[in-house]
């Protein structure tokens, strides 16, 4: 089952910047032992829902849907 990724990358003049990609966990090992930063996005929320204050059930119900998924 594909997972969201985030890899992040370092430019030459210090600034950071984040990618979303969905992979495969069997590939993370190999990808961190080659020196990527990459962690695993378990939730993404909006600005609106987070600027209305709906980050905790937003987050509940995006994990509700993912461990129904499983079957």
């Amino acid at each position: 089952m594909t997972r969201t990724y985030a890899i992040t990358v370092r430019g030459k003049s210090g600034a950071e910047y984040s990618f979303n990609f969905k992979g495969q966990p069997e590939h993370l090992e190999g990808w961190l032992q080659e020196g990527f930063e990459i962690n695993e996005l378990l939730n993404s929320i909006p600005v609106w829902a987070q600027q209305m204050g709906l980050t905790r059930p937003w987050c509940a119900v995006q994990d509700a849907w993912n461990w129904i998924r499983l079957w």
